[in-house]
């Protein structure tokens, strides 16, 4: 059978049944016979796709050969490989055609049958002995060509057969057409609609108009069936015959417009992806709307694995969805080198809070944490040279630095070029090397060999500027964690030396100890000041005003230096018999309530709350404690100060009763250096047991830095 299907033979004779095939033919053109096409083969006319590069997935069977050669008389052997697509819509093409042609097939046989019938009888007139066996032979003709008038040749087919049978489909086709269109008709009237009078024309030639009246046409008929068959579930069937998709079938329609243009659509997205990322999430919207074999024509070259990857993506996290990162953060480090490379890090002489601003600080396990935002007063790099350095001398094994910047890059903060605003005393002794810079300039041209002693000028300035931002302080912080008194042997670290002014005697002090160490950094700064002086003395300027001028540059920078270290020294050196406070009045606080309105929102005042930040030493570490004062009216005058500040002292000594003095900074406000608060302070003192040794007044918002910084910290919690 397979043989005979191959060689287009489909009608089987007892003739053939008797031939025998050698095995060599029986394997090539039987079960190990393969097509050499890997495409479907089917003709465009007969195929359900326009593209001719749709890969073949199945075989084509005897049936569909069969009925391929009796309708355009070509020859596909059994076996050639077609598409899913082109099977369906040729098996649907075959049950057509053999519906429509068991009517012309019945009246054929019916008068072959009454022409054979009439035969014998003419042939019976005639003498039995001359004509018996022609008559014989003739009949059995007749009786062949009835049997065999529907075979076909592969060679040369018949074409006074087919013009026959052609005719003979066309008459039976429309006399159907017109029987079922009557039939149509009186179902048409039984249902009060106005039954069809003429076909309807071809679709792609009428207007639009007439498309739309057709429309209408249809769904009255239809929607008529669909009550009749059933009343109650006539929405329901409609519904199910939408989403089947087997009236598509049933039509030969591969997809509805909208759904072809939304697929081609996809598809183009997903061509021009880059990365196979998007691609899946593009996939993943397909893969739920058509299979493998309808995207498969709208994407050529599609694999099962992608396919599959993508419905599976749909179904895991969604469609178009994109897969979520997830990080495993690994510690590769040890555990104790870090909480010693963050403890010096987070040291108030490297960071300083902003009074404003927050950052988002991302843990390991997922959760963000939002901290203030704070001012890192050096570089990643001077920072892992000074901690390289801290380790060396303490016999500290610390991580690599590449290890180090990365935590830095981690635990990342603002950097500023000015600190104005923050830390006064730095920002003027920042400028104040600029301006004996602006000296060494002026001067240069006057000197002998003037430009290379401008260069290591300058060069020994910087040099100096950087230490005095970091390394200085660094510097005597080492020697107080190595011995525990307030003197050091090194001069310039030396509480009493460094602090002391020799033009002034009530502010000179003359050390027990001897200093035996020495500082070269300290000495260089100090050099270099020296010979920027003894320079402008030997110089010969243009005018004295010109001189002067020089000279006040001059000690203006080297007094601005001098402050910024005993700033730095004195935040370091702390009594523990005396605390130093800090007062200010914070921005009024205005109350909101739920849903306000405007007429509660207008005309409100503020609530006024005072800020004291008090700094101690105790056992060796430098602590800063806040008070909070919120009065909710006052005028915010020398009443209220003297009774925070009182109030501030008394809690102080019931805490730590060794305080004896204590030390004020405030503002230049009337509030503050009134007179009726400077002479309350001799009252203060005998209520609370803590001598008010002294209280200074700085510009407006001048050294109060810390201030705002704990303002700032407690609207946060607000």
């Amino acid at each position: 059978m397979l043989l005979l299907g191959r060689a287009g033979i489909f009608e089987i004779d007892e003739s053939y049944m008797k031939m025998t095939v050698c095995p060599l033919h029986r394997d090539l053109y039987g079960i190990r016979w393969r097509c050499n096409k890997t495409r479907c083969s089917i003709r465009n006319d007969l195929a359900a796709h326009k593209s001719l590069s749709v890969k073949a997935q199945c075989g084509l069977t005897t049936l569909l050969s069969s009925f391929i050669f009796n309708k355009t008389k070509i020859f596909i052997p059994v076996g050639t490989g077609i598409c899913r697509s082109c099977k369906e819509h040729l098996a649907h093409l075959a049950t057509e055609w053999r519906t429509s042609n068991l009517v012309s097939t019945d009246d054929e046989s019916s008068n072959c049958l009454e022409l054979s019938t009439s035969l014998p009888q003419i042939n019976a007139e005639q003498p039995e002995d001359s004509n018996t066996s022609t008559s014989d032979e003739l009949v059995e003709e007749m009786d062949k060509l009835v049997l065999n008038e529907t075979r076909w040749s592969i060679f040369s087919p018949d074409t006074a057969s087919t013009t026959s049978s052609s005719s003979c489909d066309v008459t039976d086709v429309s006399s159907s057409l017109v029987a079922r269109r009557k039939k149509l008709n009186e179902y048409l009237e039984a249902c009060n609609i106005h039954p069809l009078k003429r076909p309807m024309s071809d679709w792609n030639q009428i207007s639009e108009r007439t498309q739309e009246r057709y429309i209408q046409k249809t769904c009255e008929i239809v929607s008529s069936v669909l009550n009749d068959i059933s009343s109650t579930n006539a929405p329901h069937l409609w519904k199910g015959l939408q989403t089947s998709g087997r009236m598509n079938k049933a039509f030969g329609l591969s997809h509805q417009p909208a759904e072809k243009a939304y697929l081609e659509a996809l598809a183009e997205a997903y061509k021009t992806a880059d990365s196979w990322d998007t691609r899946r999430q593009v996939l993943s919207t397909m893969s739920d709307v058509a299979n493998f074999n309808v995207i498969s024509e709208y994407i050529p070259g599609l694999t099962h694995y992608r396919f599959t990857m993508a419905n599976f993506h749909r179904l895991q996290y969604g469609r178009c969805v994109p897969v979520p990162l997830k990080t495993s953060p690994r510690l590769r480090i040890c555990q104790q080198q870090l909480d010693h490379f963050l403890s010096f890090i987070t040291s108030p002489h490297l960071v300083q809070d902003l009074l404003f601003g927050e950052k988002e600080l991302k843990m390991s396990s997922g959760k963000t944490i939002k901290v203030p935002n704070i001012i890192c007063t050096m570089i990643p790099q001077r920072i892992v040279n000074q901690y390289s350095q801290y380790c060396k001398e303490n016999n500290f094994q610390s991580f690599s630095k590449s290890t180090m910047l990365r935590v830095l890059d981690e635990c990342s903060a603002t950097h500023r070029k000015s600190l104005q605003g923050l830390d006064n005393f730095a920002a003027q002794g920042g400028r104040s090397f600029d301006d004996l810079g602006t000296v060494v300039l002026t001067i240069s041209p006057l000197k002998k060999d003037g430009e290379n002693w401008a260069a290591e000028m300058q060069e020994a300035l910087k040099v100096g500027k950087l230490y005095l931002k970091g390394d200085y302080k660094f510097s005597f912080l080492r020697s107080i964690l190595r011995c525990t008194s307030v003197t050091t042997l090194v001069p310039y670290h030396c509480y009493m030396y460094a602090l002391s002014d020799i033009t002034d005697k009530d502010f000179k002090y003359k050390c027990k100890h001897k200093h035996d160490e020495r500082c070269e950094q300290c000495e260089s700064l100090d050099l270099t000041l020296k010979n920027i002086e003894q320079a402008i003395d030997e110089c010969t300027f243009s005018s004295e005003e010109e001189r002067d001028e020089t000279l006040y540059l001059l000690t203006s920078a080297v007094r601005a230096i001098n402050l910024w270290k005993g700033h730095q020294l004195r935040s370091v050196r702390q009594d523990e018999k005396t605390v130093y406070i800090v007062n200010d009045w914070a921005m009024k606080f205005l109350p909101h309530q739920y849903r306000e309105s405007q007429s509660d929102w207008f005309g409100k005042k503020g609530i006024s709350w005072h800020i004291s930040v008090v700094f101690r030493k105790s056992n060796g570490q430098l602590e800063s404690q806040g008070f909070i004062h919120i009065i909710e009216s006052c005028s915010q005058d020398s009443a209220a100060i003297v009774l925070i500040m009182q109030h501030v002292l008394k809690t102080l000594e019931t805490e730590n009763p060794k305080l004896k003095r204590a030390f004020f900074l405030q503002d230049n406000a009337g509030c503050y250096h009134s007179a009726s608060t400077i002479l309350a302070c001799h009252h203060i003192a005998k209520t609370t047991g803590i001598k008010i040794s002294r209280i200074d007044f700085s510009d407006p918002k001048g050294q109060l830095t810390v201030l705002p910084l704990l303002a700032s910290a407690i609207s946060d919690c607000l």
